[in-house]
């Protein structure tokens, strides 16, 4: 599995070049620029028959999730505030 975290400019290219040698591919947001580049990184994924995935790890990481937590915590403290 390859993970591309590069300047968004490279990402379908090395989601491409990634899937040539027969890796999965982990990438970034955005994947591509272009719907054209959208469609040969799809189509390149199908002939290789890897599995690929988009996203932003950002929201992945235990600090983001904690924060959720938290502001899910003070959102229920509020409101049982204001109820009174």
């Amino acid at each position: 599995m390859i993970g591309i975290a590069s300047p968004d400019h490279w990402h379908a290219v090395l989601c491409r070049a990634a899937m040539q040698v027969g890796k999965h591919v982990y990438c970034e947001r955005p994947l591509t620029h272009t719907v054209e580049e959208a469609r040969q990184v799809a189509e390149m994924a199908k002939r290789s028959q890897v599995v690929t995935q988009t996203g932003n790890q950002g929201i992945g990481s235990s600090n983001f999730r904690r924060s959720i937590e938290m502001n899910g915590e003070c959102e229920r403290s509020t409101f049982e505030c204001s109820r009174r």
